[in-house]
């Protein structure tokens, strides 16, 4: 059985919105691995572009304290 990934958005001034969980055939996968992701960012309007940008090292365990999941998963649902 293939498992399940979890896309949560936090934007830059700290809300978040419900966590999403991608399923085969991996669309939204695809769509990060390829470098762009398209998100409503309001209900009913077209989709917005947003280009993503892999961080590493420093950058990255700061990115992670302070957007990833640091909550229990409930929280975010």
């Amino acid at each position: 059985m293939a498992g399940t990934v979890w896309w949560l958005v936090t934007w830059s001034d700290g809300r978040r919105e419900r966590i999403e969980e991608d399923y085969p055939p991996w669309t939204l996968v695809e769509e990060v691995r390829q470098g762009r992701v398209e998100l409503e960012t309001e209900p009913g309007t077209k989709p917005a572009t947003f280009v993503v940008r892999w961080l590493s090292g420093d950058e990255r365990s700061r990115a992670w304290a302070r957007y990833g999941i640091t909550d229990e998963v409930e929280a975010y649902m």
